[in-house]
């Protein structure tokens, strides 16, 4: 394989530079301070101060280091063309490499001591997120502020409601602070049950035998690499039923397999839709393979939190292969911040050979509220993870799901492997929404895609019909699940991020879907092309051709 620009000759070259960090600075603080985004809300009305004495929970994140560094290495390890080609870091190597100095930690540490505050490092290996519990006078001491109790329909919270800030030693230190003004935002999960019109409207039932027949699945079963792994990620309150789940693989005559393990809540009890989607289909999918659930609790600003969740990968040793993600947001709802560190997070996952898929959306091109602006969501859209769209069957023809979200994206640019495929999509004869509705030199979404229209999972035991890609990231993953058990059981490495191997594949590697659109409110959709299109990316997947693809790149 060639060398790129960004590989990295070894990991000596890595242990060498790691003994070259610069330190952090450290010493007393001078007195000075500096200002903190103060975010404004109008959806939350102040009631009251906040009791002095009552209990408060922040974590402190705190800036890595090293992340150019970082990036590189995890582009080299997922390009098939670099000589680090799957070199995969341990979860001890990513932490030395992005661990923020001793000195700097410390500095946090002491701040929080000198105020009384309990800080704890809740960071195995990155040392990058302290938890500090604080009464709310001290608080307002160490953040120079004052709180009080803020009111949304039935919901009170404690926020800072005057400018906070820190030490202005600290301000290269920090990265952000959650818990402390954020204000969150409305957060459901979408009704993915069809209604009784819609059941009339989406053509075929799908059933894990579609997705067998089609993806060309037929006597696959994982199993046989030891280690290999799969997991969805549940938030918002979401948890599974295994006896629905037992239920599910009864009536589809499917391998008899529970969860191997659950991490954060779950309650049996009180299931959730999407939850059980996930939790059917990629073990449904990913047959034989033991399959984690991850659940993490609470809010980043009334969203999901999602860079939680990959810390919480990012500081264990030992953690599923694949990740199925089927949550997101509006790209503009999300403090910039919190998503850039979100990328750093992915890339630590990247750069130990991790696969994170994410369901692209429901809402179609998106459509900005009064006027017609194309808006992809989050995190779909970040350069570091592989976006899964959806598709459906209406007699055996496969066709776009109009509610498929694909689009270009505004936050970041088109990645170079990828622009051959977008330039191949607009070379085509189509009817494409306005110029000036999207921008054409963004990063494409989605990557690739699956079923997400009438979709059959067992729910509160019942037999019941589905929709959107959240059907569509866990069946992906389940496959990729089979394709790391079968190079892993041939001596092989796990393929971990997936897009520019993908990119680099053979059309055959793919089932191409050619018809439909995802029109959406006022927005004209994005057409389904030959090769990749903003609705169903690549297409879904070919089994047998997307293993030998990835085989032939790890012996090249």
């Amino acid at each position: 394989m060639a060398s790129s620009s960004l590989s990295l000759p070894c990991k000596s070259l890595l242990s060498l530079l790691l003994l070259l960090l610069v330190s952090g600075c450290s010493g007393a603080l001078s007195g000075s301070r500096h200002p903190l985004l103060t975010p404004t809300t109008t959806q939350w009305n102040r009631v009251s101060a906040a009791p002095s004495d009552e209990l408060l929970t922040m974590t402190i994140v705190l800036e890595n280091h090293n992340v150019e560094l970082l990036e590189n290495y995890f582009w080299a390890v997922s390009t098939p063309s670099d000589d680090a080609y799957t070199s995969y870091l341990s979860v001890e190597e990513v932490g030395a490499l992005v661990s923020p100095p001793q000195e700097d930690i410390e500095m946090v540490m002491k701040w929080c001591a000198d105020h009384g505050a309990d800080a704890k490092m809740a960071a195995k290996y990155t040392n990058d997120f302290i938890t500090v519990v604080v009464d709310v006078a001290t608080a307002e001491s160490m953040f120079e502020t004052s709180f009080s109790k803020f009111s949304r329909h039935d919901q009170v919270l404690t926020r800072a409601s005057a400018p906070a800030s820190i030490p202005t030693e600290l301000k290269h230190i920090i990265s952000f602070v959650s818990e402390l003004n954020q204000f969150p935002s409305d957060a459901h999960i979408e009704d993915m049950i069809l209604s009784d019109a819609q059941k009339r409207q989406f053509g075929d039932i799908i059933t894990p035998s579609t997705l067998v027949k089609t993806f060309s699945l037929e006597g696959v079963m994982g199993g046989k690499a030891s280690g290999n792994s799969q997991a969805i990620a549940s938030f918002l309150g979401q948890f599974i039923s295994p006896s629905d789940l037992q239920l599910f693989q009864s009536k589809f005559d499917l391998e008899q397999r529970k969860v191997s393990a659950f991490y954060g809540p779950n309650e049996p009890s009180n299931p959730g839709v999407e939850a059980q989607l996930d939790i059917e289909y990629i073990t449904g999918v990913g047959q034989g393979i033991p399959t984690f659930a991850w659940s993490t609790a609470g809010l980043h600003e009334g969203q999901e939190p999602f860079v939680q969740w990959a810390a919480l990968l990012n500081n264990s040793p030992d953690i599923p292969m694949v990740h199925s993600v089927s949550y997101g947001d509006s790209y503009d709802s999300v403090d910039p911040i919190y998503s850039q560190r979100f990328d750093v997070e992915l890339m630590k996952l990247g750069a130990r050979g991790v696969t994170i898929l994410f369901a692209s959306g429901d809402n179609g091109v998106g459509c900005a509220k009064h006027h017609c602006v194309t808006v992809p969501n989050w995190p779909a859209q970040s350069l570091y993870v592989t976006a899964v769209g959806g598709f459906g069957s209406d007699g055996g023809q496969l066709s776009a799901a109009t509610l498929s979200s694909g689009g270009f994206s505004d936050m970041n640019a088109a990645p170079a492997f990828q622009k051959e495929a977008i330039a191949n999509y607009f070379s085509q004869d189509l009817k494409f929404p306005p110029a000036s509705s999207y921008n054409a030199t963004g990063r494409g979404i989605p990557d690739v895609s699956s079923f997400a229209l009438k979709v059959e999972i067992v729910f509160n035991g019942q037999a019941t019909l589905v929709g959107g890609t959240s059907c569509a990231a866990p069946a992906f993953a389940g496959v990729v699940a089979l394709i790391n058990d079968a190079l892993i059981a041939n001596g092989k490495k796990p393929v971990g991020f997936l897009n520019p191997a993908l990119y680099s594949f053979p059309a055959e590697a793919f089932v191409d879907i050619t018809e439909g659109s995802n029109g959406y409110g006022c927005c004209p959709g994005f057409p389904a092309a030959k090769g990749w299109d903003p609705v169903t990316g690549l297409g879904g997947p070919n089994y047998p051709a997307l293993l030998a693809a990835f085989t032939k790149a790890q012996e090249d």
